[in-house]
């Protein structure tokens, strides 16, 4: 109790520094963020006498292609932070536009190849899905049940979408939540170990039982080959709305909290990448997102601050590697029906300035009807980046989103350095997780 009173106090005295800090010069901004961690780190140390959790960077076996092999490999002398920020510059400096803008997408494979065969779900590298992945070098591949048939064919598919990438690895990402919402729930053949729901988790476990039921989850995807696990939900049980109760831990914010950082810690031990989603909160939210309405929370700021909000902060304490933006709106916040990841106020007034998160920030899909019913793939994606986020999910159209982009970096609507920075997070996070390895 006296650790949740001190810990309060002091992000609410974050939170009054951040509206001084509004003013702030954009050269100043990066050093006074680390100031203000710095200051809520010093202050828990002082008030709890707790040692802090060290950063171990680049711990994780490198991720193979086939996916084949999770066993513990030979000690590897880890990379310190000022290596993988050199690292990631190098690369940098040597990728062309395409290169860049390409790394800020990821995309299911029916989206590199649009033919009608592959409607019921490709489950193999095809010769256009290659030819359209040379001339838009997308950064991740998000696979689901459909592209899945068994081991295998599982295994062989991830290992040739690797190969496929022109230049650098690739994310490939599952949804995979566990429990009924599984990838592997009805596909016996993928030979996954049975995993809980997120809801069981928090009804039965504790910390440690929560560390080892994520790393299941992890180990059950790493198998085949994914490195990226889009499935972290940090949403709040609302009473109100029990069908969305299944996919989250708790009722209770703090105890919500805790079981994001040990569910990252679990994950983080495979070598998985963990998203987080859906900021600021979706809990309450009712309705198919993938339908045509546009669906919204009613919440206050002030109410997300106080509940929602801490979940988020203890995964962005924990080193998530992805936060995803909501597609829903919030519009007590924007005083619109824009969606969420489409919003700046949200995005880099909140999540990045307010719970100073400098990590990526990844959009909700972005081919939901009721998105596309209201804006065309490149407006959804560009206005995304201006909000702040730095990878798109799934465009309702790749070209059309990915020459967009490409037209807005070259137009100054979008920033080259904005752009970079983007690119920046994307790769130090790919070498931080051994996706980009070094030998």
């Amino acid at each position: 109790m006296v650790y949740k009173i001190l810990f309060e106090s002091m992000r609410n005295l974050c939170y009054n520094m951040l509206v001084l800090k509004k003013k702030v010069e954009d050269k100043v901004k990066k050093y006074y963020n680390l100031i203000i961690c710095g200051l809520l780190v010093a202050f828990i140390l002082a008030g709890c006498g707790e040692e802090p959790a060290s950063h171990v960077v680049n711990t994780a076996s490198p991720v193979s292609g086939s996916g084949a092999d999770v066993s513990p490999q030979p000690t590897v002398k880890p990379l310190t932070e000022d290596e993988i920020l050199t690292k990631s510059d190098d690369i940098l400096s040597k990728m062309t536009l395409e290169q860049k803008i390409g790394q800020l997408f990821i995309v299911t494979p029916e989206q590199l190849d649009t033919s009608k065969k592959q409607i019921k779900g490709m489950k193999k590298v095809t010769q256009k899905l290659g030819k359209t992945m040379e001339k838009y070098p997308v950064g991740g591949i998000l696979l689901t049940q459909r592209n899945l048939n068994n081991v295998r064919q599982a295994k062989q598919f991830c290992a040739a979408l690797q190969n496929a990438s022109p230049e650098i690895p690739l994310y490939i990402a599952a949804d995979e939540e566990g429990g009924k919402q599984s990838i592997f729930k009805k596909k016996a053949k993928l030979g996954a170990k049975e995993s809980m729901s997120q809801q069981q988790m928090g009804e039965t476990l504790d910390q440690s039982g929560i560390v080892s039921a994520s790393s299941v989850i992890a180990r059950n995807i790493k198998e085949l080959g994914f490195n990226l696990n889009l499935g972290l939900v940090a949403d709040l049980v609302d009473i109100d709305n029990p069908s969305n109760a299944s996919r989250c831990f708790a009722e209770d914010d703090e105890t919500v909290g805790d079981c994001v950082s040990s569910y990252i810690a679990g994950s983080h031990q495979l070598g998985v990448a963990t998203a987080m989603k859906c900021f600021p909160g979706e809990g309450s939210v009712k309705g198919n997102k993938a339908g045509e309405v546009q669906l919204s929370c009613d919440k206050s700021l002030s109410h997300l601050r106080k509940y929602d909000f801490t979940p988020f902060w203890s995964g962005i304490k924990a080193g998530t590697d992805m936060i995803m933006v909501s597609s829903v709106s919030v519009p007590n916040i924007t005083q619109d029906s824009t969606p969420a990841f489409m919003s700046s106020l949200i995005v880099k007034g909140i999540l990045r300035d307010e719970l100073l998160y400098d990590d990526i920030a990844i959009s909700s899909l972005q081919n939901s009807k009721a998105l596309t019913k209201n804006y065309t793939a490149d407006q959804i994606a560009i206005q995304s980046i201006l909000a702040g986020c730095d990878v798109i999910l799934s465009p309702s159209d790749l070209p059309i989103a990915f020459n967009g982009v490409k037209s807005a970096v070259k137009n100054g609507k979008i920033g080259k350095n904005d752009l970079d920075a983007s690119v920046l997070r994307v790769l130090h996070n790919k070498i931080q997780r051994g996706i980009i390895a070094f030998q």
